[in-house]
Formats: C-alpha cells, sequence, structure tokens
C-alpha cells in the first residue's frame, strides 16, 4: 500500500500545469466520491506524461503533478489537473490545458511504499 512518505513546503516560481482536467464537485467528494485517484489511473495508463515530457526544454520538473484550481466559481464544483510543471513557450497538446501558476508556496507531497 502507498503512503506519504515525505512532506514539505517550498516557493515555486511562475510557471505552468499543462496536462489533463476534470471539473469534480467538492459535494460529492465530502461524501466520500473520490474520483481523483482513478482520474490519476487513467492519466497513466494513457501516457498523458510523454507528450510533455518530450519536450525537455519546457520541463521544469519532472515530476507528476495534481492540483485543485477554480475553487470560487461559484458552483461549488472545482478543478483537478494532473500534469507536469512546465516552462513558458511549452506547446500545450490537443486536449489539454494551460494554467499559469504565479509564484507561490506550495504543499509538495512523495508517496511511496511503505517498509516495515
Amino acid at each position: 500500500m502507498y503512503h506519504l512518505i515525505k512532506f514539505e513546503m517550498i516557493r515555486l516560481p511562475k510557471v505552468y500545469i499543462v496536462g489533463k482536467e476534470i471539473r469534480y464537485s467538492d459535494e460529492a467528494l465530502n461524501k466520500e466520491d473520490n474520483r481523483l485517484p482513478g482520474f490519476w489511473e487513467e492519466c497513466c495508463m494513457t501516457n498523458i506524461f510523454l507528450p510533455l515530457e518530450a519536450q525537455t526544454e519546457y520541463v521544469f520538473d519532472s515530476s507528476y503533478a495534481g492540483i485543485f484550481l477554480d475553487w470560487d466559481l461559484g458552483d461549488g464544483n472545482f478543478s483537478y489537473v494532473v500534469g507536469m510543471m512546465m516552462k513558458k513557450g511549452v506547446t500545450v497538446p490537443d486536449g489539454y490545458i494551460i494554467r499559469e501558476l504565479a509564484e507561490t508556496d506550495v504543499a509538495v507531497g512523495w508517496r511511496g511504499m511503505a517498509y516495515t
């Protein structure tokens, strides 16, 4: 089973998240209808990261990222994006989204197998 194995706060410069987006209900998430793990699985199985990784000069960080966005649209929903942090100038593949993220503090967590 996977567990959170490391957690830290870092200062992230202005970057761009490029990936696939799902709109989701805060209410459903609170009722334990969590579709986010399945969305991650779908993104991994369909290799959404390959066209981003191929743009090596624009990769900010080679890690895969998940980010919550658009909480304040007034409809009780939010966006969740699975993708990669990229630099300005990246080519956005068809069917992907790009969002600019201003310089900010972020929480970074790593998951892995727990060894006993």
